[in-house]
């Protein structure tokens, strides 16, 4: 069955160029044959009407013989008789014609003219023609009917041809599909001649090599920074809780060693989400526990204001949910709350940073400085820190919400104008609202 694909497909611009091609060639033979065959025509038959006329004026009638014709010609003179010879007379319809051929055609016949002025006289040859432009019409009804059954045949074949061309560069994708979504690498199994779709088979085999060379060593990386670190905070945390459960501490020096606690248990659930970030994402940590939004954004904002000075920033959260929130995995939620709340607290001089929370997500605003029109797009971007940056930071932090939400099928989003403030909305389940809304609520 004739299937076409979409437009834009190989398949179909392969099928597209021969079926313009052979339009093109047939078009390039029906043009000079509509005009060619006119023309020969028209100079045959006034070629073959002026030497009938001529014969029949210059021996048959000045000999006083009566013209011999054929049924389909007629001979009509302006005078009725010539040299004993009688002649119809000339109707109406052909007085006017010009001298030499011509054509009259009317609904119910056509006809050729030849017009010869001699000795005073006016002759008119008429030849009907109404049964020659009959077979003429459906000669040019066989010949349009050849060309559309040749154009049909053309994209046919143009069809076939495409499907051979094209089943190799099908094979090979659904060969980088395979071992693109596989684990391990495993080797393009189709043939690699040495031909352009050869050519290109191992193109793609050595970089899907490399490629999953690079995704093992980033894995095995992020695995050994994981364990070496855990083992040093795993240290960090015991001595912490030794000290405090000694006793004998001034208030000073537990509230440093609880800061202390608390910043190893974050550092903790950091690597557990950055660790699940180079992980492929059917493969589920066994720490990725789920925790409600509220108890996630309440850990974030009590370690955020302990690490604030002085009172110019006020941190505020407004807690809309109803039993806690969506569920989330904690290291995910706590990074992606950590960073949004962190930037907005750097960027504000002097208001609020608030965090309201809902059913289906959550959203963080602030009074700071805002975010230029021309950043919002750009500002997720790794690396990116756009003008009137603060710190020392590396332009990352942003990039890691971003892969976070894709990666979990949140959808974030950016808002705010200069001199406004910014916000920043994550919808945890999307649904008909659209998720700029939240920001523009908040501007």
């Amino acid at each position: 069955m004739l299937k076409l694909r979409r437009p834009g497909g190989l398949r179909f611009r392969l099928m597209a160029a021969f079926g313009i091609f052979t339009l093109a060639v047939i078009a390039a033979s029906l043009i000079p044959v509509s005009y060619v065959v006119p023309f020969t025509e028209q100079h045959l038959v006034a070629e073959n009407q002026y030497y009938t006329l001529k014969g029949m004026i210059d021996y048959d009638i000045a000999e006083g013989r009566n013209p011999r014709l054929i049924p389909i010609k007629r001979l009509y003179a302006s005078r009725t008789e010539v040299n004993g010879v009688r002649l119809d007379p000339i109707p109406k319809a052909y007085r006017n014609v010009p001298e030499g051929y011509s054509e009259y055609e009317t609904p119910q016949k056509a006809s050729f003219l030849y017009r010869i002025d001699s000795g005073g006289v006016t002759y008119i040859l008429e030849t009907d023609q109404t049964e020659f432009e009959e077979i003429e019409q459906r000669l040019n009804v066989v010949i349009y009917v050849f060309a559309g059954i040749m154009l049909l045949l053309s994209l046919l074949l143009a069809w076939a041809l495409a499907r051979t061309v094209t089943r190799p560069l099908r094979e090979l994708a659904r060969e980088v599909r395979r071992c693109a979504e596989s684990p391990d690498f495993r080797p393009l199994s189709v043939r690699t001649d040495n031909d352009e779709v050869g050519y290109l088979a191992r193109v793609c085999e050595k970089s899907l090599k490399r490629l999953h060379e690079t995704l093992e060593r980033e894995r095995l990386f992020a695995s050994d920074l994981s364990h070496e670190l855990r083992t040093d905070l795993a240290v960090v945390s015991t001595t912490a809780e030794l000290l405090e459960g000694t006793g004998g501490l001034a208030p000073r020096q537990s509230a440093q060693m609880q800061k202390i606690s608390r910043a190893a248990a974050h550092m903790q659930l950091v690597i557990r989400a950055l660790l699940s970030l180079v992980r492929t994402k059917d493969i589920q940590s066994a720490e990725a526990d789920s925790v409600p939004l509220s108890r996630a954004a309440r850990k974030v904002l009590e370690r955020t204001r302990s690490g604030l000075r002085g009172g110019r920033v006020r941190l505020e959260l407004r807690d809309g949910t109803t039993s806690g929130g969506p569920l989330a995995p904690e290291g995910m939620v706590t990074l992606v709350l950590d960073n949004l709340v962190r930037n907005a607290v750097r960027y504000t001089d002097e208001g609020a940073v608030t965090v309201d929370l809902t059913d289906r997500g959550f959203r963080v605003t602030d009074d700071g400085h805002g975010i230029a029109e021309d950043e919002l797009k750009k500002i997720f971007e790794p690396h990116y820190r756009g003008r009137g940056c603060r710190g020392a930071g590396m332009g990352i932090g942003l990039s890691i919400v971003s892969r976070i939400c894709e990666r979990e099928g949140w959808i974030v989003t950016a808002g705010g104008a200069p001199g406004r403030g910014a916000c920043f909305s994550v919808l945890m389940r999307p649904g008909d609202k659209a998720p700029e809304e939240g920001c523009k609520a908040a501007s």
